[in-house]
């Protein structure tokens, strides 16, 4: 496969699989509407088909574990219809029914702490697609931040709390099969260290419970959390 050429969305699909949502996605499950601007400027992917179908780095090649099999990839909306700026409040909105089995947010009531916090009401996703790794970065969990950090390859940062919350929200909104609370974080730990800084100094966490989406808070220090992480964006040629 020639590296970092421009892929089309149908063969990113294919590729992935499951581990995808695009427009089609957005229409059916989220009620983006055609007429949307978002439509007339839908991005590139600017991994190649190379990046997709690769080995995962962050597992030992005889796992054979591709990028496919372990990460997601998703576009991510500067803003929907009836929603506005697709931040974690709006997430929150999004699908808040009891009775179903779709994830929400478990703010802890009508006032959860974040949102009175930049990262949750104002930082927002943007018009671009995004690939994170599904589970926390392995032998992460139990680390101080600045140790987790280095785990990373080049390669890859750590996401933004928005960005964890929508891959976790969207990939389990699409999946049909399994509960949605056990379709991420297989492991022991469930939540995921992101790269914001809250006024106090912490940073939040974002983990996918069997009560929903929950944000919470950690120091620097160590904490059973593992961290996240976000592939960055490739030039394409």
């Amino acid at each position: 496969m020639t590296p970092n050429t421009l892929i089309t969305h149908q063969h990113a699909r294919e590729i992935m699989g499951s581990n995808y949502f695009g427009v089609e996605e957005w229409q059916r499950l989220c009620g983006l509407k055609s007429t949307s601007h978002v439509m007339s400027n839908i991005p590139n992917i600017t991994w190649g088909a190379d990046v997709l179908a690769g080995s995962c780095p962050f597992y030992p090649s005889w796992l054979r574990q591709r990028i496919s099999d372990t990460h997601f990839l998703f576009l991510g909306l500067d803003t929907l219809d009836g929603v506005g700026p697709l931040t974690i409040t709006a997430l929150e909105q999004m699908h808040r029914s009891p009775t179903t089995e779709e994830p929400v947010l478990n703010s802890g009531g009508p006032k959860p702490w974040y949102q009175k916090h930049p990262f949750a009401n104002y930082e927002s996703l943007k018009l671009r697609w995004y690939l994170l790794l599904k589970d926390p970065v392995p032998d992460s969990a139990g680390k101080f931040r600045e140790v987790q950090s280095s785990l990373l390859p080049h390669e890859y940062r750590v996401p933004f709390a928005i960005e964890e919350a929508a891959k976790d929200f969207l990939f389990a909104l699409k999946q049909t099969a399994a509960p949605w609370y056990q379709r991420l974080f297989p492991r022991s730990f469930a939540y995921v260290r992101c790269r914001d800084v809250i006024s106090d100094g912490s940073q939040p966490l974002v983990g996918l419970l069997t009560s929903g989406l929950v944000i919470s808070s950690v120091y620097s220090g160590l904490d059973s959390c593992g961290i996240g992480a976000s592939r960055r964006l490739h030039r394409i040629t």
